[in-house]
């Protein structure tokens, strides 16, 4: 295995800042116990125990920036309502600025409410997810308008962050109105339209999405990594490959990321966001992008040993490492 310590030993992000322009979405855990089916239809009866919340979708991403310590600006949209409130609560409460964050009016904010139940003694398992999400893109002149705040900003911070998870508060074209920090940009659906980012990073279905078929093996994958940055101008294409670890595509070379740690995965959600908070923050730190993805690997590892989302910090990194 090869020895990260040089690379995480007295690792220190609190110095870098690092704006985060993104879909911000609350996420719900409702938790309850289940004892019998329903006589109305052929479901568990839930007996409600408690619930919490958390950000989530490019709030996720913040929130591992900031648990990394970054110094950490949210741009984004919410709704002018009850859960709204809640999430920008959520920022403050990690230590993240949101003077970029908007509040709509006639807009809901996107929640998403998972429901885990188990028996007596059992553990819980997701048996529902609930989706509350506006029914229309945002207004135009309102995307505009927060573009602009966020290229006006960008100068004043050591990276750029662009999540994109198909709401629509992310302008594609940002990536290539920026060029005085590096833009790294993690989008669902449409990353042939990000141009001339620093980094896009997609996982393996989105780059299948964006290759528009199939990618069964390495030289498929490495194939589609290509076309996708010299199509969209990227300097590099990082692919996140999950137990296969991740490839970084840069001009005129091809390497392999190996996986830190072993096979076992307790929860892959939102280890991606883990994985984009610090490759952008080791970049912002003056890192190469191949050492960036290096760091980043062991954030990921963190992230899919615990249930649900987790926001990974610095001392959890060195302590990854102690433990190989």
């Amino acid at each position: 295995m090869v020895d990260l310590s040089p690379l995480i030993d007295g690792l220190d992000f609190s110095g870098c800042r690092v704006l985060l322009l993104g879909d911000l979405v609350l996420d719900r855990s409702v938790f309850g116990t289940t004892r019998r089916v329903s006589r109305e239809a052929p479901i568990p009866v839930v007996q409600y125990a408690g619930e919490e919340s958390a950000p989530g979708g490019a709030a996720n991403v913040a929130a591992n920036l900031s648990s990394l310590g970054a110094q950490v600006t949210v741009a984004g949209l919410v709704g002018d309502d009850e859960r709204g409130a809640e999430l920008i609560d959520c920022l403050h409460r990690l230590g993240a600025q949101t003077d970029l964050t908007r509040s709509v009016a006639g807009r809901p904010t996107t929640v998403k409410t998972r429901v885990f139940a188990g028996g007596a003694g059992t553990v819980r398992q997701q048996v529902l997810r609930l989706d509350h999400e506006p029914p229309s893109t945002p207004d135009s002149s309102l995307l505009s308008a927060l573009a602009a705040q966020v290229v006006e900003a960008a100068a004043g911070f050591d990276a750029v962050v662009l999540s994109d998870y198909g709401y629509g508060a992310v302008d594609a074209s940002l990536s290539a109105r920026i060029d005085s920090v590096p833009v790294i940009v993690d989008s669902r659906m449409q990353l042939r339209h990000f141009r001339a980012a620093h980094t896009l990073k997609p996982n393996l279905s989105e780059l299948e999405h964006s290759a528009g078929r199939d990618l069964l093996s390495h030289h498929d994958i490495e194939t589609a990594a290509e076309e996708l940055r010299v199509g969209s101008q990227a300097g590099a294409v990082l692919v996140t490959l999950g137990r296969d670890g991740m490839l970084l595509c840069e001009a005129q070379q091809m390497r392999r990321v190996p996986v830190f740690g072993d096979d076992e995965i307790a929860d892959v959600t939102g280890a991606g966001d883990s994985v984009l908070a610090a490759f952008a923050l080791a970049l912002g730190s003056g890192m190469d992008r191949f050492d960036a993805a290096r760091v980043a690997t062991v954030a990921g590892a963190v992230a899919v040993n615990h249930h649900g989302t987790h926001a990974v910090r610095t001392a959890e990194l060195q302590a990854a490492l102690n433990h190989g």
